[in-house]
């Protein structure tokens, strides 16, 4: 898996990720387009995430979008002063979730976030247990990335 920074220059790769991944899961078309006007990977969505460089894309061998983390990093949340909250969190393959969510932890640590939010625990679920992730009240999973009481 290739991971890098998602630029501006990848909005249509990220766009046509989301697409695929609704459809396979949506097989009515008016369905699918109330579900896209509210999908975190909309254009308006990737315009704002992708130019902060907080998000993340798993590319495979052939240049193949196989995974997405779109994020920002917000202040003073709970108490902490540093917290990187995850918008969008899907991807194709096991390999790219994995790989997405080390590097979103390890990229948080690195820049001193105290925590990371994933808001969809359905897809974060066992990938985020193994980062010591809690599943909240509000459906997130909360990932420490520094020691801190709780």
């Amino acid at each position: 898996m290739d991971l890098r920074i998602l630029q501006l220059a990848d909005l249509e790769a990220v766009k046509a990720f989301g697409e695929r991944r609704l459809k396979s899961q949506i097989s009515d078309a008016f369905d699918f387009e109330m579900q896209s006007w509210t999908a975190r990977w909309r254009e308006e969505s990737l315009r704002h995430y992708l130019p902060l460089g907080w998000s993340f894309g798993a590319f495979d061998s052939n240049g193949d979008l196989q995974g997405v983390a779109l994020a920002q990093p917000f202040i003073f949340f709970r108490g902490l002063t540093q917290t990187l909250w995850v918008e969008y969190f899907d991807f194709q393959v096991e390999e790219a979730g994995s790989a997405l969510l080390e590097t979103v932890y390890r990229w948080g640590r690195d820049k001193h976030i105290q925590s990371v939010i994933v808001e969809d625990g359905a897809r974060a679920d066992q990938l985020a247990r193994a980062f010591s992730g809690k599943l909240n009240a509000a459906g997130w999973y909360e990932i420490p990335t520094t020691r801190m009481k709780t």
